[in-house]
């Protein structure tokens, strides 16, 4: 599959299939389990598709070695971005939301996460695209 998207086409068609597995987590969508289901399997692992991909966009176009922002410092925030904010407080956030107020809290959350990833993204896309 390399011939026949881009790099910057893999992650937009990621982040998008992200989006739209969380528009699917929508209360009046995805009222029963297996829907429920089918767009959280859609969601997270396309998520982590994307990440994995600006990840390797990140490295490519890190500084060099001795910089503030070289290779090993570039690795070392991006991990301790997502395990902060994604793995350590996304599960209690989630449970919070769901345990406040519902499936429609739950849905506001993941829909605002998906909005700064696709926003990320395309920020990512954007600044790729002028470095080539």
């Amino acid at each position: 599959f390399k011939h026949v998207f881009t790099v910057t086409s893999w992650v937009r068609i990621w982040v998008g299939l992200s989006l739209v597995g969380v528009l699917m987590l929508h209360p009046a969508i995805s009222s029963g389990v297996p829907l429920l289901l089918l767009a959280c399997t859609i969601s997270f692992p396309t998520l982590f598709l994307s990440g994995g991909l600006l990840n390797g966009i990140m490295q490519n176009h890190c500084f060099p070695g001795g910089s503030i922002l070289d290779l090993n410092t570039c690795i070392f925030w991006a991990e301790l971005g997502t395990n902060v904010f994604g793995r350590f407080l996304g599960p209690p956030t989630a449970r919070w939301a769901l345990g406040q107020a519902g499936q429609g809290a739950y849905w506001c959350q993941q829909l605002v996460v998906a909005a700064a990833a696709v926003i990320l993204t395309e920020v990512v896309v954007h600044l790729q695209s002028e470095a080539l």
